[in-house]
């Protein structure tokens, strides 16, 4: 992809593109398309046959760093989302987390909020693994939940700048996704008229699209859907420059009528020239947005 050149130095591509293949040939195929950043991303909901009580370890951080250097790529960031504070071990489990990151060689680790009934246990949590951050000089991103339980701390990116307001921990920021502003709050709340409130705070944009297709939501290319990306990514560089993002378009799902996720049921496994298609036309839209 020619127009990746203009952007590859600040553009990951999030494996769950790839859902439906194994990560090593998730990275394999980013390679090959011409990616320098892939965030791979560890959630138990998409792989559960493979997150385990063991997965996150020292030792798989290694195996997965050794995997992407292979093949010539690198990783800034890695989802290993979970939501924080909903069980009195989250912290422990959260330390699992972060010593895989710093092996994979990632200084971004993104993760869930928690739910406001459970806030007590996320600020705990919070608070016990920063020293764990700090030695491990690791940004922990906070991201917006695109569906699921109603109450989340952080539902946009007002209620994100506020929480980090809060916390005034230099080692936590948010990783603010457009799209689930949108399917989070059923169309409520447009991302054009939020991004701002989240950008100060954001050290990972998630690039989601979203294309009605009926009574259901496909994930498209950034350029093709409900989300005016052209207005926001010209807005945060114009404020801040050229920001770390990632492209995250699991054509392997999409989302009900009621803008719930679900495995997208016209397939399998995604072939590969949608996979391709789908981001070589985001990356061209961005290149030029960016420009």
């Amino acid at each position: 992809m020619r127009e990746l050149e203009k952007i590859a130095d600040f553009l990951a591509v999030n494996t769950l593109v790839f859902h439906g293949r194994n990560f090593e040939n998730a990275f394999a195929m980013a390679a090959e398309l011409g990616f320098k950043y892939v965030e791979p991303a560890y959630i138990e909901n998409y792989y559960p046959d493979i997150i385990d009580d063991d997965f996150f370890s020292a030792e798989n951080g290694r195996a997965f760093l050794s995997m992407t250097t292979r093949v010539g790529l690198k990783v800034k960031s890695v989802g290993v989302h979970f939501n924080m504070g909903d069980n009195p071990d989250d912290a422990d489990e959260m330390k699992k987390r972060l010593e895989f990151a710093k092996e994979l060689g990632a200084d971004i680790v993104i993760t869930n909020g928690a739910v406001k009934q459970n806030a007590k246990g996320f600020f705990d949590c919070i608070e016990e693994v920063t020293p764990v951050l700090e030695d491990y000089r690791l940004v922990l991103a906070l991201e917006n939940p695109g569906c699921g339980a109603p109450d989340s701390i952080i539902a946009t990116g007002a209620d994100g700048a506020a929480l980090i307001e809060t916390l005034n921990n230099p080692n936590v920021k948010l990783n603010y996704d457009a799209s689930n502003v949108y399917s989070y709050s059923k169309g409520k709340i447009l991302p054009v008229h939020d991004y701002q409130n989240a950008a100060p705070h954001t050290a990972c944009w998630h690039l989601k699209q979203l294309k009605q297709d009926g009574a259901r939501w496909l994930f498209s290319a950034v350029g093709d859907g409900i989300t005016d990306y052209s207005q926001i990514l010209r807005g945060i560089k114009a404020e801040f420059g050229r920001p770390y993002m990632s492209l995250e378009l699991p054509v392997n799902h999409m989302r009900d009528r009621h803008l719930a996720i679900c495995k997208n049921d016209d397939f399998e496994v995604p072939p590969d020239s949608l996979i391709a298609d789908t981001l070589h036309e985001s990356v061209k839209y961005i290149a030029a947005v960016m420009e």
